[in-house]
């Protein structure tokens, strides 16, 4: 990451209040999330994965979704970690740009 994104990050991180990001947590983490991971099957629909392949835990869910997700794409994006999005947009980009134009 370079040095702007890592301060622009660390900024927004700083910004964030204690409250608000237990509240976050709370509703929207793993944990409060119902597990539909022995549905998967049942998707018919296009599903893009996008995982960082630094972000060794994620890329593996990703390609464990990707075999188990009849109509699933997984970009796998290098030198890419957890904040995949922020780190590589431009491979982001490119991925969902061909996954659109299927």
């Amino acid at each position: 990451r370079s040095a702007e994104w890592r301060a622009v990050d660390a900024a927004t991180r700083a910004s964030n209040r204690a409250a608000g990001v237990a509240a976050a947590l709370r509703r929207l983490g793993q944990g409060a999330q119902p597990y539909l991971g022995g549905r998967v099957r049942e998707l018919s629909m296009p599903v893009l994965l996008v995982a960082g392949e630094a972000d060794a835990a994620y890329a593996a869910t990703a390609r464990h979704l990707a075999g188990a997700i009849a109509r699933a794409t997984l970009v796998e994006v290098p030198e890419a970690g957890h904040a995949v999005v922020g780190e590589k947009p431009a491979e982001v980009v490119t991925g969902l740009a061909a996954w659109l134009a299927g």
